[in-house]
C-alpha cells in the first residue's frame, strides 16, 4: 500500500478491501487449476499467519507531482511509482514480484484529463523462443516485476464494483506471471487476449484490433469473468500434448504459484486456497482495466544503458575468456536518472549444439537518482562448457526498463 506524501495514510480503510481481494483472486486461480495449485502471496502479520502481510509506503512526492506524469510517458506515473516503492523496499535474497496498492494515484492528469488506467504492470514479451518458452527457465520465474493497481477513493480502491475492484489486481498480476504471450492463439499483439470473457482480455488496440479484428464470445457461460478462456492462451492445468500451452509458457508452472497442499503456511509463503473454491467473479462494468504492456520496439538512446545496449546494436562479438577462474559477462553501466530501475536478462539460442534456449544469467538494479552500478553477471558452467566444445553460441540481450524491452542478439566467442 503505497500513498502520495501530501495525502493521508487510508490503509486502515483499505486493509480489508485488500485481504478480501486477495483471497478472491487467489479461489478463482484455485479453482481453475482444479484445486491444485494457487497464487504464492507473502502471509503472516499480527493478526494471524493466515493474513497477507502488506506493507505501507509513504511515498516520497506529492500527489500532483505524480498527476504530472502520464499513462503513456517516458517516465510514466507508472515508472515514477515503481521507482519511488522499489528503492523503499529494497532488495531482497528471494525471488518475488510485486502489487502496490498506490492510493489516490488513479487521479486525473495534472491538466485535468484523464488519466485511463485502473491498473498496469510489466510483461516480458520477446525475444520469440525465450520470453514464451515452457518450464522454470522461463523469464518470468525470475521475478522483479511490479503491478500496480491505481485508488481513487472508491469502496473497492479502484471501482465501487467489487467485480471491477476485484479483477483489476488479478489482472496485473497476471501480467507479471507472463500472460498474454504475443505467440498465444488469441493473442491481441499487445499483451492480451481477444476470446471473452476473460480476465485478459479485451479491445486493447493492439495489432489485432487494428487490423480488424474484435472480441469473441467464446466462452459458454459470458455472464463470468473467467481465468484464461477455454485454457488455452496462459493458463492450463493439463495442456494436451502437443498444444500450445504444452509447448509454450503456462502459467499453471509459474514459481510464483504454490501446489494447494502447501499454500497457506507461512514457511512456504503461499496464499492457500479458501476453505471453499471461490466462484469466479461476475462480470465487470466497462471499461475494462487497462494495461500497458512493454514494446520490443520500445527505442533506447545509447545513454539508458550505454555500454548493454550499444554492445549488442547489430550482429557482433562478444569474446569470453573461458580461462579465467570465474568468466563473466560484462553488461554496461546502469545510471539513474537515465534508467533508475529494470533487468537485463541473457539467453542463449538454439544453434551451434544448442537445441533449446538456455538462461545465462539476469542482472537487476534499482538506483537511487543519481547513482549508477556497474552490470555483470558470471557464466554458468553449462553455459561455458558449451562455448568452450563449439567455441561461439548464438545469444540475445533482453533490457526491460521504464515498462518497455529491448531485445537484441549477438554471438558469443571463446577467447
Amino acid at each position: 500500500y503505497a500513498y502520495p506524501s501530501d495525502q493521508a495514510d487510508r490503509f486502515n480503510t483499505y486493509r480489508s478491501v485488500v485481504q478480501e481481494q486477495i483471497k478472491t483472486i487467489s479461489g478463482l486461480v484455485y479453482a481453475t487449476s482444479g484445486q491444485l495449485r494457487s497464487l504464492r502471496v507473502d502471509l503472516g502479520t499480527s493478526c494471524g499467519g493466515a493474513y497477507v502481510d502488506i506493507q505501507t509506503v509513504p511515498l516520497p512526492h506529492t500527489l500532483d507531482y505524480y498527476r504530472a506524469y502520464g499513462v503513456n510517458g517516458s517516465p510514466s506515473r507508472f515508472d515514477e511509482i515503481v521507482n519511488d516503492v522499489a528503492a523503499a523496499l529494497g532488495s531482497s535474497g528471494q525471488r518475488r514480484n510485486a502489487l502496490v496498492y498506490a492510493d489516490y494515484l488513479g487521479a486525473t492528469n495534472i491538466d485535468g484529463s484523464s488519466f485511463g488506467a485502473a491498473g498496469q504492470a510489466e510483461l516480458i514479451t520477446g525475444p520469440p523462443g525465450v520470453s514464451d518458452q515452457p518450464g522454470s527457465g522461463n523469464p518470468h520465474n525470475t521475478g522483479g516485476l511490479y503491478a500496480v493497481a491505481y485508488g481513487v477513493g472508491r469502496t473497492y480502491f479502484t471501482s465501487n464494483s467489487q467485480a471491477f475492484g476485484d479483477e483489476v489486481p488479478l489482472h496485473e498480476i497476471t501480467h507479471t506471471l507472463g500472460a498474454v504471450q504475443d505467440s498465444a492463439p488469441h493473442s491481441s499483439q499487445a499483451g492480451h487476449c481477444y476470446d471473452e470473457s476473460d480476465v485478459e482480455c479485451y479491445n486493447d488496440g493492439g495489432s489485432y484490433f487494428a487490423n480488424g479484428g474484435s472480441t469473441v464470445a467464446a466462452c459458454s457461460d459470458s455472464s463470468h469473468e473467467v481465468y484464461d478462456c477455454s485454457l488455452d492462451d496462459y493458463f492450463n492445468p493439463s495442456p494436451a500434448p502437443g498444444s500450445y500451452l504444452a509447448t509454450h509458457w503456462n502459467l499453471f508452472n509459474s514459481a510464483f504459484l504454490c501446489d494447494a497442499a502447501s499454500c497457506g503456511s507461512v514457511a512456504t509463503g503461499g496464499g492457500g486456497p479458501p476453505t471453499s473454491p471461490a466462484p469466479p467473479p461476475t462480470t465487470v462494468v466497462n471499461p475494462a482495466p487497462t494495461a500497458t504492456t512493454p514494446k520490443s520496439s520500445a527505442a533506447f538512446t545509447l545513454g539508458t544503458l550505454a555500454r548493454a545496449v550499444s554492445l549488442v546494436r547489430a550482429t557482433v562479438r562478444v569474446a569470453v575468456r573461458t580461462r579465467q577462474p570465474w568468466p563473466t559477462l560484462r553488461i554496461g553501466r546502469a545510471a539513474c536518472p537515465n534508467v533508475c530501475r529494470g533487468a537485463v536478462s541473457v539467453y542463449v539460442l538454439r544453434g551451434h549444439g544448442v537445441r533449446h534456449a538456455l538462461r545465462l544469467g539476469r542482472a537487476s538494479f534499482s538506483l537511487l537518482p543519481g547513482r549508477s552500478s556497474e552490470l555483470r553477471m558470471a557464466i554458468p558452467i553449462r553455459v561455458l562448457r558449451l562455448l568452450q566444445r563449439h567455441g561461439r553460441l548464438n545469444a540475445s540481450l533482453t533490457l526491460t526498463a521504464n515498462r518497455a524491452t529491448v531485445t537484441r542478439r549477438f554471438v558469443l566467442r571463446a577467447a
